[in-house]
């Protein structure tokens, strides 16, 4: 792994294999994806769904093990709705005991471990400030038939200062030993949906991804 590939896992975030903390809005030049991801992670969703969301790119990320992209869009009859995408592959035993001396992280080595991890961070809250009253109130799964591995995760957020709830719909999928997790954050204000809507809301987006 080369220095400015590692750099970016380890400051994005996605040694734990988050998806809210693996897209950094700085991209890695000259990094080579390994087989089964995205050179250009911004174009799994295809130009033409791109333009009907009215998507524009928010950050993009490339690296040895790992490529994603994040777009605001139009959704649901809202606007600045966050769309993310994000792929990653287990990391050589080396390149994973260096990035866990640098981040002092766990860092999976398969990727039915990072699925695993993937689909806990799916239905919890990223971070949590001591004394905050932010909380995820509830969560629904559903199975879409993807992949080896899938779930689509529904998280209701009830954040300290602000009424109403925003909802979050991840799909993760393992597919061999690539993981890949699509994330849409909707903020509060717009009808509430269950699993069953956000899965036919995001229909055309999880067929251009996971397609």
């Amino acid at each position: 792994m080369t220095a400015t590939a590692l750099a970016t896992l380890v400051v994005a975030g996605s040694l734990t294999w988050t998806v809210l903390y693996a897209l950094s809005p700085f991209g890695s030049s000259g990094v080579s994806p390994a087989r089964g991801l995205p050179a250009d992670p911004c174009t799994v969703v295809s130009e033409e769904l791109r333009d009907d969301l009215d998507a524009e790119v928010s950050s993009w990320s490339v690296s040895n093990y790992s490529s994603g992209c994040g777009w605001n869009v139009s959704m649901h009859g809202q606007d600045e709705v966050s769309l993310r995408v994000f792929h990653s592959v287990p990391m050589s035993e080396a390149d994973a005991e260096l990035a866990e001396e640098l981040s002092d992280e766990d860092v999976p080595r398969d990727a039915e471990t990072m699925y695993e991890d993937e689909v806990e961070s799916a239905g919890e809250l990223a971070a949590v400030v001591e004394g905050s009253t932010t909380e995820i109130v509830g969560t629904e799964e559903a199975d879409l038939g993807l992949g080896d591995e899938n779930v689509l995760v529904l998280a209701d957020i009830a954040y300290e200062y602000e009424s109403g709830t925003t909802q979050r719909v991840s799909v993760v999928v393992r597919e061999g030993d690539v993981v890949s997790s699509l994330r849409v954050t909707l903020p509060s204000g717009g009808d509430d949906l269950d699993a069953a809507g956000a899965e036919e809301l995001l229909t055309d987006v999880i067929a251009d991804v996971f397609g």
